[in-house]
């Protein structure tokens, strides 16, 4: 399992039939924004991610790859093995978490976490990819640079 959430895969819809579930348990934003700010919390400083807390996340069963900027990640290159075992992982059928996106005024979407993830199923030749989404007003964020750059596990496998 890659992502984030690992640690608290539990707490994660994984079929189809459990996000169903979740989302009629959950239908009010304050807890579906508590469980992304959780999720980012485990590898950024809440110095960081405070702006996840403000706006309203929604989780997506597929975010088609060709809307998402696939730009080299703020703050450091893109582990090419990770992103391999990551991609053979994913044509094995495991399951991955859903990776973290912000959808710009454009209808495009930016990675906010998940860059490995999301390269990885581009490499699997898949189409879509799973994803916790907000909408946010403008391009330029914490999710941009600041985050990145504030990463807790950077460099870990």
């Amino acid at each position: 399992m890659y992502g984030l959430a690992k640690t608290a895969a539990t707490k994660i819809p994984k079929s189809p039939g459990e996000v169903k579930d979740f989302k009629k348990r959950n239908t009010d934003n304050g807890k579906v924004n508590a469980l992304v700010y959780n999720y980012l919390k485990k590898n950024y400083p809440e110095s960081c991610i405070q702006w996840a807390r403000m706006i309203n996340w929604k989780l997506q069963e597929s975010v088609p790859l060709d809307k998402v900027k696939m730009a080299r990640r703020p703050g450091g290159a893109r582990e090419q093995d990770k992103v391999k075992r990551i991609a053979q992982a994913i044509k094995n059928g495991e399951h991955m978490e859903p990776v973290v996106l912000v959808r710009l005024p454009d209808g495009s979407y930016k990675i906010a976490d998940g860059y490995h993830r999301t390269l990885g199923f581009k490499h699997a030749d898949k189409k879509a990819v799973k994803a916790w989404v907000a909408n946010v007003p403008v391009v330029d964020g914490p999710w941009n640079h600041e985050m990145h750059k504030l990463k807790l596990n950077v460099g870990k496998k």
